[in-house]
């Protein structure tokens, strides 16, 4: 498609949204109510399905959310796709002469992330999370940090899309991954460390080789490695993401849903692949002490997952009224600023340690209450 007529066919999507916008809607007691509207364009490229457009329609819509929602956002990928043997096989925009398609701005982004790569620039952050029905830390998510030499702090949102748009995710995630486990190795206890997988590296033919290497060369035991993974990842090809969720299960890793929400997608996703946890989006949890109806959700979720095996767990939890929604729904492993922030790798078995003994008093009664009751 031309660029003039996909300039045409963002314009006419904005006048629909902007429509939807300015449409208003009546709540009981005659409130005047008004809604937002985001969207996400993929155009055709040679090679794609009904699915991979959707996927990319779905990662520009999620860009249109992070940058502040009631926007139209257009699929800016800059990667070559072609298909062979019925599988996409990805190159970087470098590597296919595709520097034409990124503006000088982002050339020289390309160029910094490629640099840090090779000076090791990039550390990670950790963020519990704990369980509060047994008052214990229980895992720890990995969350890559980058200060740049040239552009100092950059924060994870300027630069993972991007790099997976340009085809550097499979080098980044290697680099996140072998680092988590190598961190992981020197916790005391049985602490599980939670690291991301992008839609790139699940596509990834030899990803399955890739993780054992990184289990091999950290010796940290499948068992205390988490890879987590969003229906947007999986959603091109599922029966794929299966085979490769279902070996790595196999290993003994542990396999999250993450940003899980309500929609049909989801709820397919859980009901047919193989997931230890389920991570409850945010944007849900924030609805919990706003919308009456988000608490009987909850619990349907909540009693579902068990159902299925899958634990259940709150992310970004920010207020105690929300843990005390959760904690009724029978949701009571929580992740979120209200848990803790973020915090260096360092600093992590400290903040274990405090929360312990913080607990410990909380811990030696429940036990002895169960004591009593057997």
């Amino acid at each position: 498609m031309l660029h003039g007529a996909r300039d045409i066919v963002e314009a006419r999507v904005e006048v629909i949204r902007a429509a939807i916008v300015d449409l208003p809607y009546r709540l009981a007691g005659d409130i005047e109510g008004h809604v937002t509207s985001s969207g996400g364009l993929a155009f055709y490229r040679p090679g794609d399905t009904a699915l991979s457009m959707l996927g990319r329609a779905d990662v520009a819509l999620y860009d249109a959310k992070e940058n502040g929602r009631n926007r139209i956002e257009r699929d800016r990928v800059g990667v070559a796709t072609s298909v062979r043997n019925g599988k996409a096989a990805r190159v970087s925009s470098r590597a296919a002469g595709f520097d034409g398609l990124l503006d000088a701005a982002e050339i020289a982004l390309r160029d910094n992330l490629e640099s840090a790569l090779r000076e090791n620039q990039f550390t990670l952050h950790f963020q519990p999370l704990a369980n509060i029905a047994h008052d214990e830390v229980t895992s720890s998510e990995a969350l890559i940090r980058w200060h740049s030499p040239v552009r100092g702090r950059v924060l994870p949102i300027e630069f993972i899309l991007f790099a997976e748009r340009i085809g550097l995710m499979p080098a980044l995630g290697d680099w996140i991954l072998i680092a988590a486990c190598r961190e992981a190795a020197t916790w005391l206890g049985r602490l599980i460390v939670s690291v991301n997988l992008s839609s790139e590296q699940l596509r990834l033919p030899d990803l399955l080789a890739r993780v054992d290497a990184a289990l091999a060369e950290t010796c940290l035991p499948a068992r205390r490695l988490e890879l987590e993974t969003t229906e947007t990842a999986m959603i091109e090809d599922a029966a794929a993401a299966r085979m490769t969720l279902e070996a790595l299960r196999a290993r003994g890793i542990k396999i999250a849903l993450d940003d899980f929400d309500t929609g049909c997608s989801s709820l397919s996703f859980l009901r047919t692949l193989p997931f230890d946890r389920v991570k409850i989006d945010r944007s849900f949890i924030q609805d919990l002490d706003i919308k009456p109806e988000a608490s009987v959700i909850m619990r349907a979720i909540v009693e579902m997952s068990r159902n299925l095996g899958a634990a259940v767990t709150a992310e970004d939890v920010e207020t105690d009224e929300q843990i005390a929604l959760l904690r009724a729904c029978g949701c009571f492993e929580l992740q979120g600023y209200r848990i803790s922030r973020p915090c260096a790798a360092a600093d992590l078995q400290g903040w274990i340690a405090a929360f312990d003994a913080s607990h410990r008093p909380q811990v030696a009664l429940r036990a002895m209450a169960e004591t009593h009751a057997a």
